[in-house]
């Protein structure tokens, strides 16, 4: 069956904890999910959705006044609990496309992207070539000394000279104490 794409949410830690129900945005419940009259707001509607492997879960949708929030509560913490879900990690809701299939439901899930350990997170790396403004210098070498790293310190005729340091884009003279 074709689908549409309904929404997805990043689920919160409330979302996936011990609250026991997901947080439906405004936008998408009014849109996807209209409770039509006032008993609906007071008991919810049981709404059935289809997961990936075919296998149907039934959620109670309904109208929180105390927090005016849409909520999906009973069978929630059940999906929750299968499929792992973890702060961070999105579901998706989808329905059948044409109007014969539109009271289909579909429901999926995407973990989340971890950084690796001791990197920080990001979506692309970028490599900028140094330009020769701020390239290191080229080791100096002078008549009668050795060629020298720069946490070295170099001589001249067994004498030590000045360490060259950058910093910030900056040469510094450091001499030696």
């Amino acid at each position: 069956m074709e689908r549409e794409e309904m929404f997805e949410k990043v689920v919160t830690p409330s979302d996936v904890g011990k609250l026991n129900r997901l947080v439906v945005p405004k936008q998408y419940a009014e849109r996807f999910f209209p409770l039509v009259a006032a008993t609906d707001c007071v008991k919810g509607l049981l709404l059935s959705f289809e997961d990936p492997t075919g296998k149907s879960w039934h959620f109670r949708y309904s109208y929180w006044n105390s927090s005016q929030s849409y909520v999906m509560t009973k069978g929630w913490s059940r999906f929750v609990k299968e499929k792992r879900l973890d702060a961070g990690d999105t579901v998706c809701f989808s329905r059948g496309a044409g109007p014969d299939a539109r009271n289909h439901f579909f429901i999926d899930w995407k973990r989340r992207i971890l950084p690796i350990r001791g990197y920080p997170p990001c979506r692309q790396v970028i490599f900028y070539p140094p330009s020769p403004v701020t390239a290191p210098p080229e080791a100096e070498v002078q008549p009668g000394s050795v060629p020298t790293g720069p946490d070295s310190t170099p001589a001249v005729g067994g004498q030590a000279v000045a360490k060259r340091v950058r910093l910030f884009g900056v040469n510094l003279l450091c001499p030696e104490p």
